[in-house]
């Protein structure tokens, strides 16, 4: 997904993935992380930006997969 993106651009991308990861587990502690959360994130924030990210992955999260992220 960031094939055009300089290492630097890349190595910051990732640490805010891991933020906003964290962010949404901390305030939503009826979710938890399931392999593949992260990839979904990667997008919204690629796409949107980190603010928006945060609340498309929350929808997501609360609406569509919910059986899966739910305790």
């Amino acid at each position: 997904m960031t094939k055009g993106y300089e290492e630097s651009e890349r190595s910051q991308l990732r640490i805010t993935l891991g933020n906003m990861l964290k962010q949404l587990l901390d305030e939503n502690p009826e979710l938890h992380y399931f392999q593949g959360l992260h990839d979904i994130a990667s997008g919204f924030i690629l796409v949107l930006g980190y603010p928006l990210a945060l609340t498309a992955t929350e929808n997501v999260c609360k609406h569509y997969i919910k059986y899966y992220i739910y305790y």
